[in-house]
């Protein structure tokens, strides 16, 4: 088919669908805005209930102490930097072998069509280079998440600062569900 005769094809079809499907389109527009707004409402208010468990059982658990905390806080820094300190280096090292194979593949290709990778082409080589930085990138998130993960449950379960970061979190919601309520309440009147 000629391209002019997709083009004259596309824009009548444009010209003849544009009406209609504004007409669709604005009578969609409540109902969406309706059910968005009663299903955000809706996970507003359980994130707010899960929070707010979530502090009650962090009030009844045991507390780290100032010394302790920073002790722990130091720490946990500490391990999450020595994991992105050997992605890095393992990611430095794999990119040198990779390029220095890629080098090595390049000289074998000009000794002959025969050569072993003699077609390995743009893509191949961007595929390779591409290999270094995400294996390194999938270990240190293999091993640095769960210790964040933890870090991150100690904070809230066991600090004053992570108790009041729920406080703060729950008060925010609240307000925000209550503005989503008044603004709900003018928009249905």
């Amino acid at each position: 088919m000629d391209m002019n005769k997709v083009s004259l094809i596309i824009g009548t079809s444009a010209l003849i669908l544009a009406v209609p499907l504004s007409i669709v389109g604005n009578l969609l527009t409540p109902k969406l805005r309706d059910w968005y707004s009663a299903t955000s409402e809706k996970k507003l208010q359980a994130r707010i209930a899960a929070l707010m468990r979530q502090l009650r059982q962090s009030e009844q658990e045991w507390t780290f102490t100032t010394v302790e905390w920073i002790q722990y806080r130091t720490n946990a820094r500490a391990i999450q930097t020595f994991f992105w300190l050997f992605g890095c280096i393992f990611m430095s090292v794999i990119l040198t072998i990779e390029i220095l194979t890629l080098e090595l593949t390049d000289y074998i290709t000009k000794l002959g069509k025969n050569a072993p990778f003699s077609n390995h082409g743009l893509i191949a080589t961007a595929v390779v280079i591409s290999i270094g930085p995400f294996v390194g990138n999938l270990l240190v998130g293999a091993f640095l998440n769960p210790q964040k993960a933890n870090y991150q449950e100690n904070r809230l379960m066991h600090s004053n600062e992570g108790r009041e970061e729920l406080r703060r979190q729950i008060a925010h919601l609240s307000t925000k569900l209550a503005k989503n309520s008044i603004r709900g309440a003018s928009v249905s009147s």
